[in-house]
């Protein structure tokens, strides 16, 4: 009789894991999908932003050099 009884005490917490092995994989599978979609767009959103900031710096680039021709004029005209 407790033979029985330590088997069915065995059995069953094994049988819980294996059910919950079981119904949780689609559920583990689901979210492991749902962070890789987060992640590609994520990775689309950095890939953009560092496109908008490389014109940026580009401008910047343009108009500092702009400045810096205007700042020699004037000080040429200044010492004339």
């Amino acid at each position: 009789m407790s033979h029985i009884n330590v088997s069915l005490l065995t059995l069953v917490p094994v049988t819980v894991i294996l059910a919950i092995g079981l119904f949780a994989n689609p559920v583990i599978a689901t979210e492991k999908e749902q962070k890789e979609k987060d992640l590609r767009i994520l990775q689309s959103r950095i890939t953009k932003l560092k496109k908008a900031i490389d014109v940026k710096e580009d401008k910047k680039s343009h108009y500092t050099g702009q400045l810096k021709k205007i700042e020699t004029t004037v000080a040429r005209i200044n010492r004339e």
